[in-house]
């Protein structure tokens, strides 16, 4: 993150670098180490990531002159003020004041962040909790330390935010956890009743508030979430969780709301405020919203296009692709040293994943279904997702909120398997993947045994996550139109045009039509409360079992579920089920030596034939997400042109098309021998914007090669 540095004070320049260099030291040296966010200040000009504006006084017409300035700035460039004559009012440095709002900035960028602590006027009620604003410095603001003899601010490190806390703030004068340092104060929202009150350590925390209020305009205001969001299915086994839930949710809304409106105001032009069809949940839906829900089948298109694309169409692509299905992929991470972690995860990308269970014999006697996202599962445990679920312009310091993973194992235990132990369940050294930390020792593991080899709990693909869902219904309400303007509307031609998701599967090309068929329409849309995708029903009509009646619907039993949609069927929120035959069965089945056996799955006729693979369940296994939609009052956006940087190819004789990526436009992706274009008005459409981009870019003065997908509202890329 680059700040720049405006003098409008009588301080001489050459003083002011030399305290922006005692800032960039300790942001480098000793805030990066603690918390993973780095960022430089410059003295000079008005541009940039964030701006820090220096002045001498509260009051006068260079103040106005100054507001001026920043007005003409892109709306949503955070800002800070130092005032020199308010700092010796205070009996500090103003460098101190300085190092304080640079490192304010780098930890608050594009989203006000919260976390949920203990309440202070309740402290003996462990139940009891708020949400404070994520400040580094406000608990210890009235402590300094000296870097090259230039006065900077102590700050707390990632453990203040904890509930044992230990090695708190850079000092080591060891605040509570969440507790305060004389002339420290924390500001923190009741959820309760909606109300923000301040906690003060002292009358000298009292003084220094109100001076920060009335110098210190607020980057983004009260930026606070207008409701707490329900965990998924609104389900009830971590209520503790559910404030982290909300405010982990609320970076990805917010990072995809960033992305959305870029589409339509790129570079300069960029504005926070452009009314846009995407909503993010947290701010609230009207009462007057309505619900639409889109479903596929669970089984993954991209296996059986590509068991077809094998067999050339023939009988065995069903057997082919019901086999893929059973392996596991592998992702590779590695430690701190480089030595490689591999860890497994089930082929299955439909936000719908299975694991059979068999009898001696080999017959099916049990299929599990899941839909549950490993992100939430990262919050219950840990408190708080890890940094690996976060979409890249939300990754930023991991938020500390209480974690129960005592009730995670409990719920292994109930719902897997009784020999589940805490440290099945959690890594046992940190996790990096690319070189950046993902996991820390003792986090919980999406990817543990019994999740995987030995059980299943909840999803485990990379693409099955709630931020996945997020992006896809977000780029999905962009409007993009073709080379000749108008809108296009086929469901793998916009995800083609959107560049995001992919296109050889079911979901995300019916999660990105149905938005954008509502933002076509004039209507706001969002995820619905409780956010997520989730197992509506199976259809086994037409399955019967070996006397030839039909299968009941007691063969399918729903285990986690959350109420659906009322008045709207199909739309019910299950989270697992399991598919077996009840115990109670009385239906036998006679072996060729005569005698009779319980009844299992594999004895189930669809169309007369035997239930051979899980596969075949999964095939009719309907997953649903719901979208809310309520009509724009504003002028809506115009449509864009496709997003340029990639292309997708068939040769008109298999199923699955192959996608090319490029990071500039003026290299073409290239068609291999026998293929053609899958998506020309695509292409041409992605061609225009292109141009147009590179035009705004020169402009801004952006050049060189980029990647259009991580595109940043001013030009830069994230966490540049």
């Amino acid at each position: 993150m680059q700040i720049a540095v405006a003098n409008h004070s009588t301080e001489e320049n050459g003083f002011v670098r030399a305290v922006l260099r005692a800032v960039n030291r300790q942001i480098e040296e000793d805030f990066r180490p603690h918390w993973s966010l780095s960022g430089r200040l410059r003295l000079g000009g008005s541009s940039g990531d964030g701006v820090l504006y220096l002045l001498d006084d509260v009051e006068g017409p260079r103040v106005d002159e100054v507001l001026g300035l920043h007005a003409a700035q892109p709306p949503g460039v955070p800002c800070a003020f130092v005032f020199t004559r308010v700092a010796a009012e205070l009996g500090e440095p103003w460098s101190v004041t300085a190092s304080r709002e640079a490192l304010r900035m780098l930890s608050n960028r594009a989203v006000e962040r919260f976390v949920s602590g203990p309440d202070p006027r309740n402290a003996d009620d462990p139940q009891a909790f708020v949400l404070y604003r994520f400040e580094v410095c406000d608990a210890v603001q009235a402590e300094s330390y000296e870097i090259d003899g230039i006065p900077v601010s102590n700050f707390l490190t990632p453990a203040y935010f904890t509930k044992t806390g230990g090695g708190n703030d850079f000092l080591g004068r060891a605040p509570a956890a969440f507790g305060l340092r004389p002339g420290g104060y924390a500001t923190y929202l009741d959820p309760t009743n909606g109300t923000w009150e301040t906690a003060f350590a002292d009358s000298l925390a009292k003084d220094r508030y109100e001076l920060r209020r009335r110098t210190r305009p607020e980057r983004r205001g009260d930026a606070a979430p207008a409701v707490l969001l329900d965990l998924p299915a609104g389900t009830t086994d971590f209520p503790l969780q559910r404030p982290a839930w909300t405010a982990y949710l609320r970076s990805q809304f917010q990072a995809e709301l960033l992305y959305v409106r870029a589409q339509y105001r790129p570079f300069d032009s960029y504005d926070p405020r452009l009314p846009v069809h995407f909503t993010d949940p947290s701010d609230g839906v009207p009462a007057h919203a309505r619900a639409h829900s889109t479903t596929w089948s669970g089984f993954p298109l991209v296996l059986r296009s590509a068991a077809r694309d094998r067999t050339g169409g023939g009988p065995g692509a069903d057997g082919i692709a019901y086999e893929s299905a059973r392996r596991l992929g592998v992702q590779r991470f590695e430690t701190a040293d480089g030595s490689p972690v591999p860890l497994k995860y089930r082929e299955q990308d439909e936000y719908l994943e299975w694991r059979a269970e068999t009898d001696a014999d080999g017959r099916l006697i049990r299929i599990t279904f899941v839909c549950e996202p490993p992100d939430a599962w990262s919050c219950y445990a840990d408190g708080y997702p890890a940094p690996y679920f976060a979409l890249p312009a939300a990754r930023g310091p991991r938020e500390a909120h209480p974690g129960a993973l005592d009730r995670v194992v409990a719920l292994y235990k109930e719902l897997v398997d009784e020999r589940v132990t805490a440290a099945d369940l959690v890594f046992a050294h940190d996790v990096h993947l690319g070189g950046e930390l993902r996991f820390r020792a003792g986090d919980y593991n999406p990817w543990n045994r019994w999740n995987i080899t030995d059980g299943i709990m909840h999803l485990s693909h990379p693409a099955n996550t709630v931020g996945q869902a997020a992006q896809v219904v977000g780029d999905g309400s962009v409007i993009r139109a073709d080379a000749d303007g108008k809108p296009l509307q086929g469901a793998r031609s916009l995800l083609a045009a959107g560049a995001f998701g992919t296109v050889n599967r079911s979901s995300d090309p019916a999660i990105g039509a149905a938005a954008n068929e509502l933002a076509r329409a004039g209507y706001h849309v969002t995820m619905a409360d409780p956010v997520g995708v989730y197992i509506s029903h199976v259809e086994d009509g037409g399955w019967t079992k070996p006397d030839g009646s039909p299968v009941p619907p007691e063969y399918w039993r729903v285990l986690r579920v959350g109420a659906g949609v009322p008045g709207m069927p199909g739309s019910a929120r299950t989270l697992r089920a399991v598919y077996e035959v009840p115990a109670g069965e009385t239906c036998r089945v006679r072996a060729d030596d005569g005698s009779e056996r319980p009844m299992t799955l594999s004895d189930i006729r669809i169309g007369g034939r035997p239930l051979a693979d899980a596969g075949q369940v999964a095939d009719a296994v309907r997953m649903t997400l719901t979208l809310v939609a309520w009509p724009m009052a504003e002028e809506p956006p115009r449509a864009v042109g496709a997003q340029p940087g990639s292309r997708y190819f068939t040769d008109d004789r298999r199923e699955i098309l192959r996608a090319d990526f490029v990071n500039y436009p003026e290299v073409a992706p290239a068609a291999n021998d026998g293929e053609h274009d899958a998506f020309p008005e695509v292409s041409r459409s992605k061609d225009r914007r292109a141009k147009r981009l590179l035009e705004l870019g020169a402009r801004a003065g952006i050049t060189g090669p980029r990647d259009w997908r991580t595109m940043w509202p001013d030009g830069t890329e994230p966490n540049s």
